[in-house]
């Protein structure tokens, strides 16, 4: 305000200063502005209030009509008064030379979360690396899609974090993305907001009590059939090389992830006693049960071909990555005629699933498979349950005589 007040006497009358006001708008939502209060002046024998309004570019919904806009409306207002009350600081440390006490001190050791989010992915290993990058990419968007919270999609200060942010993501993942996928993402942004409470970048944990229910044992993935294994396993294709080709059959025979079989070397293979033994990667570190042993069939051993001599060698040696396997994979699924929406994972679950059908025990099937509980083995068992439903519903209806 470039107004000259130095011939009036200004009275101070400071509480809450600024406050936070809201103006109605045309469309029915809210906007939220500073109202900053100066003092009165008197000037000519009037008195005369100083004030000075200042827009924080956020709005609320006027008439929130669910879940969603009620919970990006509680984020948006603990941004604003968190926004208020640094505003207030700044105030203070102008006219007073000071500032409050606060306790807001990992925002000296951390200026933006959103970085040091992608700083701690880039810390890991290269698969460990894009999920957790993923995941914070994906809060990004969150920000950003959310007219409320677009301006902490560039930087997003660690004291500006909080319950209603989180949980506004929550509901963001659970309308853009399938419940697993969903549930997943959450689980891994919680892991980071846990990670980032452990080095000080925040304060305060702010995902407590933030869920997605999900089914974490439904089998979501195709399968193939044992006539659409014999059928794969008949199909020649040229553009799949006959390294993948071979190294899939294993994974089909055995359950074995793509990582466990990129890692595997011929030391795992006992030719004599006809026995496949391995440890599972994802697992090692934290189940008892992560040490596999699968009989070798004709089929599982002339996949696997012949031994050298050197027995520290990688069985697959060259190997393409998972993103690289899959491509080729997906040709080799479409040249045998079968319209399904095969990686290289559902190897695995075809591999329980068709040896539930065959009438194998659940206990050996969740032996084979390195299960670290039956009930994970369980969700193989109600798909295959449910199959059998389904062949059932499609026998004729019929009236007896």
């Amino acid at each position: 305000m470039n107004t000259d007040y130095s011939n009036g006497k200004v009275t101070d009358k400071v509480t809450d200063n600024p406050k936070i006001k809201q103006k109605k708008l045309r469309d029915g939502n809210i906007r939220l502005y500073l109202d900053y209060y100066f003092g009165r002046v008197e000037v000519d024998g009037k008195s005369k209030v100083i004030r000075r309004r200042t827009s924080m570019g956020l709005t609320l919904w006027g008439n929130p009509a669910n879940v969603k806009q009620k919970s990006e409306n509680r984020a948006t207002m603990e941004l604003a008064r968190r926004l208020r009350n640094e505003a207030e600081q700044n105030l203070l440390e102008r006219r007073k030379g000071y500032r409050l006490p606060t306790d807001l001190q990992p925002s000296e050791r951390c200026g933006d979360l959103l970085q040091w989010f992608a700083d701690y992915a880039a810390g890991h290993d290269r698969g460990r690396c894009r999920v957790m990058r993923n995941t914070a990419a994906a809060f990004g968007r969150y920000l950003a899609g959310t007219s409320k919270l677009r301006g902490l999609s560039a930087t997003l200060p660690p004291e500006m974090m909080s319950r209603d942010i989180a949980e506004g993501f929550a509901a963001w993942l659970r309308s853009t993305y399938k419940s697993t996928t969903a549930w997943g993402y959450l689980l891994r942004f919680r892991h980071l907001c846990r990670a980032a409470v452990k080095a000080g970048a925040l304060e305060c944990y702010p995902c407590e009590g933030v869920r997605i229910a999900c089914d974490v044992h439904a089998l979501r993935k195709d399968i193939l059939s044992a006539d659409e294994v014999a059928r794969l396993l008949a199909t020649e294709c040229q553009s799949v090389q006959p390294l993948v080709r071979r190294a899939f059959v294993v994974s089909l025979y055995t359950g074995m992830r793509w990582g466990d079989v990129a890692a595997l070397t011929w030391r795992s293979i006992d030719t004599a006693n006809g026995l496949l033994s391995y440890t599972q990667r994802k697992t090692a570190e934290h189940s008892s049960r992560s040490s596999v042993t699968v009989p070798i069939s004709p089929t599982l051993a002339a996949a696997l071909g012949k031994a050298p001599r050197d027995r520290s060698r990688l069985v697959f040696d060259g190997l393409p990555c998972n993103y690289a396997c899959n491509i080729e994979l997906g040709r080799w699924v479409e040249a045998a005629g079968i319209n399904k929406h095969i990686t290289w994972h559902c190897a695995r679950h075809s591999f329980a699933m068709l040896l539930l059908a065959a009438g194998t025990d659940i206990k050996t099937v969740s032996e084979l498979m390195g299960h670290s509980s039956i009930a994970t083995t369980e969700k193989y068992l109600r798909a295959t349950n449910a199959l059998k439903q389904a062949a059932i519903a499609t026998l004729p209806a019929a009236k007896l005589l």
